[in-house]
């Protein structure tokens, strides 16, 4: 419990920061460092225990940090968090590849100071469960506000936390799925391809021409219907006949419930 102190300690100071709060400290840590950018980039070698401290606590602080009010000229598409848990350029998703991803400007996906739900369909296809268009405003006069995202109404940031952290039994994933994942017995591109179905990420005709790879071509097995993740693994007559075999095989009798990704993780 200990080993916490440090991280909720700094909470704070990491969301001024990253709300570009202009305080004394704050003003003096851009001019020295720079925009901090705790997603992008080492440590500084020469920089003082305190900015060091701060950056190491933020490795634990910063996947529950959201921004809610995004400025498009002060954000980056690639290097900032403002869709994911993660910026886009670290984050192994699907995108169209299509686009020029390297010169999208945040402006690009704004209309009238509202998000383009079509232009972020272009680039993403369905959108992640992790963006919500009406929870994240676009500010073009202001700076981009972040929030603490479990307690994002709590008056005493550094409160809320600890609390989180102290009942959190992963501090960098917080997906439930991952205990039941890794203990599976077998080799690694198997859990990664499971991953894939699980975060709906697999490539399927039907996900694949979101982001307009490629025709809507129907179950490659049955022929009869759109290829999704669930019809492949669900639905499908192909997969009901394995699914059938294996219990028959393994005397023991389950259900599916209609959502395979749920299904696989028991939820």
């Amino acid at each position: 419990m200990t080993g916490l102190v440090p991280h909720y300690k700094t909470s704070c100071t990491s969301l001024n920061i990253l709300n570009n709060d202009h305080s004394i400290w704050v003003d003096i840590l851009n001019v020295k460092y720079g925009k901090v950018n705790f997603w992008q980039g080492a440590i500084p070698a020469k920089c003082s225990w305190f900015f060091r401290g701060l950056c190491h606590s933020a490795k634990y602080i910063k996947p529950f940090c959201k921004i809610n009010a995004v400025n498009p000229e002060r954000t980056s598409f690639l290097w900032d968090p403002w869709i994911f848990d993660i910026p886009v350029a670290f984050k192994p998703t699907y995108i169209n590849m299509d686009v020029d991803l390297p010169n999208v400007a945040m402006s690009d996906l704004v209309s009238d100071n509202l998000w383009d739900l079509n232009s972020l369909s272009l680039i993403f296809g369905e959108l992640p469960n992790t963006f919500n268009s009406e929870f994240v405003s676009v500010v073009p006069d202001l700076d981009n506000h972040w929030i603490w995202l479990p307690k994002p109404s709590s008056c005493k940031i550094s409160s809320a936390v600890y609390h989180h952290l102290n009942n959190q039994s992963s501090f960098s994933d917080p997906w439930v799925g991952w205990k039941h994942l890794w203990k599976i017995p077998v080799a690694p591109r198997i859990k990664h391809f499971i991953w894939l179905c699980i975060k709906g990420r697999l490539s399927t005709f039907a996900f694949l021409n979101q982001l307009n790879i490629g025709p809507d071509r129907p179950c490659i097995f049955c022929g009869l219907h759109r290829e999704t993740i669930n019809h492949l693994f669900n639905d499908c007559s192909s997969a009901q006949f394995v699914w059938n075999q294996i219990m028959i095989k393994t005397n023991c009798t389950f259900k599916l419930f209609g959502r395979f990704p749920s299904w696989a993780i028991g939820s």
